[in-house]
């Protein structure tokens, strides 16, 4: 309630200007209609009516371009460009809006497909190369959505070109079925990951095992860094990339490195400083098998949101394994005086080589460390590289230990997919081509809970603000969206490529949810098609105590 007081207010005088001065304009205004309501005042002071004159200014506008000092401009701006320059740098940095939400509409009460992307310049080079969707990615801003293409099966080396494309939805001139950007790859490109905090950093991997990493923002060269095939690198494609955070000793900045797995069987991490010459640390998935060891084709991986050292991978074969890696990099160059100390072969060790060695087992690091020694000396090699480290060839378990810690119940298909939920540090999906998605509890073997869906199921994507809440791929060309909180038998919603023109239905084989504006979804469908539909509400605003439903299924071990 509000309530007014007796107030003296000063009088006030203007001094009019001669009025054959003044310009009068009558305008007009439209308002929405204002409710009013007649109340009275008392004052001390009589009520004045008071008018304002005012001159109109003459504003002399210059069209002519040669009063420009064309010399002069260049050096002011040649002055702020350090400024400039600084200012860019701290902002790619910046978390000053890490958690700020893009909402495009407050109220969207249904699902709707907002764009449908393709490149009508390429369709007939997709057709022809028999290319497709392969991979989904966000960029930091939430606004940015790239895909890659390429082929999911090749008879050996795959020698078909490859194709990147990146639309921004929110840039001036955007139109679906053009992308800003198109970038042509030697080989077909499998999976894609944008930068977490760098919006214009994308990192990919080839079916043949190279690892790329581009600055779409660069009007020339967007290649900045890419991996060479070998094998202690990556052999077979790789088949998924995620960037993991490392937080540096007495420095607020935080360091992004690259981890990589592949159908060869390897798990490498990667630091861009060293621009993808080579792996800084490696795992080797191995499983005994019929008395022999025998390699994992690694397919799908996602790391704990809690425990960072926790990940869990889905497998060609349909296993399920934990994992236990550091993914931390030892950086610590207080080991170099093991390295600068004399040794009975007479080389010396480059500063390159160090990353390497330094992130080796220690018990194993001797051994590994004499070795490269004598493959140099034989060779005539008076420094070690980092290049040496690899061709000499050391023992590959030694090198890369097997970081398999735990297993659980296998599917009967080749598991595509997994997923850690982003709200619990316990709970992890999985989504397999026997047609099941599964919901696992780290603890225990078994899922605890298993939903079916006719024909393959590609991928599974948790919400990035729903705990109980997420979507799947499907072959059948469905995208399932799940809500654990209204039924635990179905999907709430089915989202269904409805293309008149294919005769055909459309596969879906990709899905990515937008961390940043969390009421879009992204979906890659067979044919080279992308649709982004905006969510309804209720599937983006989490409800009262759903982390702690979440919990209580995920304690639940009966089915």
């Amino acid at each position: 309630m509000y309530t007014f007081d007796d107030v003296t207010l000063p009088q006030l005088t203007y001094r009019p200007v001669n009025e054959n001065k003044v310009t009068r304009k009558n305008n007009t205004t439209m308002t929405e209609y204002i409710n009013m309501e007649e109340a009275e005042a008392n004052t001390d002071h009589p009520e004045n009516h008071i008018e304002v004159q005012t001159e109109d200014l003459d504003v002399e506008v210059i069209e002519d371009e040669s009063l420009i000092d064309e010399e002069e401009l260049g050096k002011f701006l040649k002055r702020r460009l350090p400024i400039v320059l600084q200012a860019v740098i701290e902002n790619e940095t910046s978390q000053a809006f890490a958690n700020y939400d893009i909402m495009v509409n407050l109220h969207q009460s249904d699902n709707t497909c907002i764009y449908t992307l393709f490149n009508k310049e390429n369709t007939l080079v997709e057709k022809d190369n028999q290319l497709e969707i392969t991979d989904l990615a966000w960029n930091a801003t939430g606004l940015t959505l790239a895909a890659s293409l390429g082929k999911f099966e090749h008879d050996g080396m795959c020698y078909d070109k490859g194709f990147l494309y990146v639309w921004n939805l929110q840039k001036r001139g955007f139109k679906p079925d053009e992308p800003m950007l198109t970038i042509e790859t030697s080989a077909c490109i499998m999976c894609i990951e944008f930068h977490p905090v760098r919006p214009s950093i994308l990192a990919g991997g080839s079916f043949n095992g190279e690892i790329f990493v581009w600055d779409i923002s660069r009007d020339d060269e967007t290649l900045l860094y890419f991996s060479r095939i070998d094998d202690y690198f990556h052999r077979e494609a790789v088949s998924q990339i995620i960037w993991l955070e490392q937080k540096l000793v007495g420095r607020t900045d935080i360091l992004y490195n690259l981890m990589t797995i592949s159908t060869d069987g390897k798990a490498l991490i990667w630091n861009l400083d060293h621009k993808l010459k080579f792996p800084t640390k490696g795992y080797s998935l191995v499983r005994k098998r019929e008395g022999s060891l025998s390699y994992v084709g690694a397919l799908s991986i996602s790391q704990s949101i809690e425990e960072k050292t926790c990940f869990v991978i889905g497998t060609e074969a349909g296993s399920i394994f934990q994992l236990k890696i550091n993914p931390m990099l030892n950086m610590d160059k207080r080991q170099k005086m093991l390295f600068e100390q004399k040794n009975e072969y007479g080389v010396r060790w480059k500063d390159e080589a160090y990353p390497v060695m330094f992130n080796l087992i220690a018990k194993n690091m001797p051994e590994i460390k004499m070795h490269v020694e004598s493959y140099c000396s034989s060779r005539d090699y008076r420094e070690i590289k980092s290049d040496y480290i690899f061709q000499s060839k050391p023992d590959m378990r030694k090198m890369y230990p097997n970081p398999i810690f735990a297993n659980y119940e296998s599917s009967t298909g080749s598991v595509y997919s997994v997923s850690y939920s982003p709200f619990h540090r316990a709970g992890f999906l999985t989504a397999s081509l026997d047609g099941t998605v599964k919901l696992f509890e780290t603890s225990q073997t078994k899922p605890v809970l298993t939903l079916e869906q006719d024909g393959y199921v590609f991928k599974v994507d948790w919400s990035p603000s729903r705990p109980l809440v997420f979507a799947t791929a499907s072959g059948s060309g469905d995208i399932c969206i799940y809500d654990l909180g209204q039924t635990k038998k179905g999907p709430v919603h089915i989202l269904r490529n409805e293309d008149e023109k294919s005769q055909i239905p459309r596969a879906a084989v990709a899905i990515k949810f937008n961390k940043n504006q969390k009421d879009l979804l992204a979906c890659g469908f067979t044919g080279g098609q992308i649709k982004v539909f905006q969510l309804a509400q209720n599937l983006c605003e989490p409800g009262n105590e759903e982390l702690e439903t979440l919990g209580s299924i995920l304690s639940d071990v009966k089915q």
